[in-house]
């Protein structure tokens, strides 16, 4: 085969005229094949620019046109490798003058680095941490988990599909900036600091994602809900509001007549505060569930006062709390059987008011909504609008409830950002001696 670079038999002795041992003559060619990208036996001016970044400089256009200049005798815009090699030899003179092996070098001409394994113990270079490199592995990858983690978790309810194409955007640029620039980074540092970028890039996302859905959602989501203060969940009063002709204020009456309480009348209820005195329990005797792998139980919320003409609209829900042997035993979140009013062995049970806040986990309601059906169909009921919630017959404050959510949201954030901060420390303590050395670029790093 032709050989179109000229690093052949022809040139194969000029190493010796530049000072190049054979091995390091082998390095300048395999270098120049490593930048000929297009294979026809010349370095342009992008690829010179390749060189000159390895090598640790950051030319400027003018500066880049000096050497191109310089090193094109032929001016032909671009440099074979007749032109590459004394280049190269010069650069390698430079380094070795300022290490211990060039020192070796000057006072034992016959040196050669490796024929002598206790010359080569020697000659060997310590490695030292570029500090600079090692503090940012450690803050950039930190701050861009930070930045993401807080657009999926805060921003995500504001600005949904921003959101999404921000994340989006941001992975595509990092695949292009890799294929644009993959000539650029030629050293392990380089590859990992880009990696370790990008892989904070995901983690940010999956694990802002995972806060969000599981402690920010229910808050934006119950916090824009609507309050319903002194409930009956069986029997709806009609109240008249008149305004006295003698006094000319304001006053409400209450009918003594009543409609079976509708859950359509409260769809954009988030908290529910139910009426003081009005004996609003769990209907023990009408638990159900439905089973799909887990156990989806319900059972309506009523007032026992209530003889005929009541609704059951209104339904405590909790997941595998309610016996899975054929008899049902409600034993879910919030509930309490020694705190049934009228119930003489607790006196606190008259004074503790019921509450009770929105079900939002969506995956799950359409398995209450076949519960619900299972108990129309058994204890001949009738629910047209079910709404499912969790019920505390302990007096729980549903704002404090909700609260709750966005302090675990941001107390999860704070341990995640210190976690992530302490194990960017470790890894990159792991990688240091292996990668991050201030010894200047040689041809074996090619």
């Amino acid at each position: 085969m032709e050989d179109t670079t000229g690093m052949t038999a022809p040139l194969a002795g000029m190493n010796q005229m530049y000072g190049l041992t054979p091995k390091q003559y082998q390095d300048v060619v395999k270098a120049f094949q490593a930048f000929d990208d297009s294979g026809d036996g010349l370095i342009d001016m992008e690829e010179l620019e390749d060189v000159l970044r390895l090598l640790g400089q950051n030319p400027s256009y003018k500066e880049l046109q000096q050497v191109m200049d310089a090193l094109d005798q032929d001016k032909s815009g671009q440099i074979d490798f007749s032109e590459f090699l004394p280049f190269m030899a010069q650069v390698i003179k430079l380094q070795s003058e300022s290490t211990i092996e060039g020192m070796l070098r000057k006072k034992m001409p016959a040196y050669i680095h490796g024929t002598e394994p206790e010359i080569k113990s020697v000659g060997d270079r310590r490695k030292v941490v570029n500090w600079l490199v090692f503090l940012t592995g450690i803050t950039v990858p930190w701050l861009v988990f930070s930045l993401f983690f807080w657009l999926n978790s805060f921003k995500y309810w504001e600005i949904p599909n921003w959101t999404h194409a921000i994340n989006s955007l941001t992975v595509f640029f990092f695949f292009y900036f890799l294929y644009r620039y993959k000539r650029r980074m030629q050293l392990p540092t380089q590859w990992f600091l880009a990696f370790q970028a990008f892989a904070h890039v995901l983690l940010g996302m999956f694990c802002g994602n995972l806060n969000f859905w599981f402690y920010l959602h229910p808050y934006y989501q119950l916090n824009q809900m609507a309050t319903y203060n002194a409930i009956n969940p069986s029997r709806l009063f009609t109240t008249k509001i008149e305004r006295d002709p003698n006094t000319n204020a304001i006053k409400y009456t209450t009918s003594t007549s009543s409609r079976p309480t509708e859950g359509k009348r409260y769809q954009d209820g988030g908290k529910f505060f139910f009426r003081s005195g009005s004996n609003v329990v769990i209907d023990t005797d009408k638990v159900i569930s439905f089973k799909n792998h887990d156990d989806y139980c319900a059972a309506p919320i009523v007032d026992k006062s209530c003889g005929s003409d009541c609704g059951f609209d209104m339904w405590a829900v909790g997941k595998n709390c309610c016996g899975n042997d054929g008899s049902f035993k409600w034993t879910c979140e919030g509930y309490d059987p020694t705190l049934d009013e009228g119930n003489t062995n607790n006196p606190l049970a008259e004074r503790k008011d019921r509450t009770a806040v929105r079900w939002i986990e969506e995956s799950t309601v359409p398995f209450y909504r076949l519960a619900v059906l299972e108990a129309e169909g058994i204890h001949n009921v009738k629910s047209a609008h079910p709404l499912f919630l969790r019920f505390f017959q302990n007096g729980r404050d549903p704002e404090i409830l909700v609260a709750t959510y966005a302090q675990t949201g941001i107390k999860v954030t704070f341990a995640l950002l210190f976690f992530v901060f302490v194990l960017n420390i470790f890894v990159m303590l792991g990688v240091a001696k292996r990668f991050i050395t201030t010894k200047v670029p040689s041809l074996e790093d090619f």
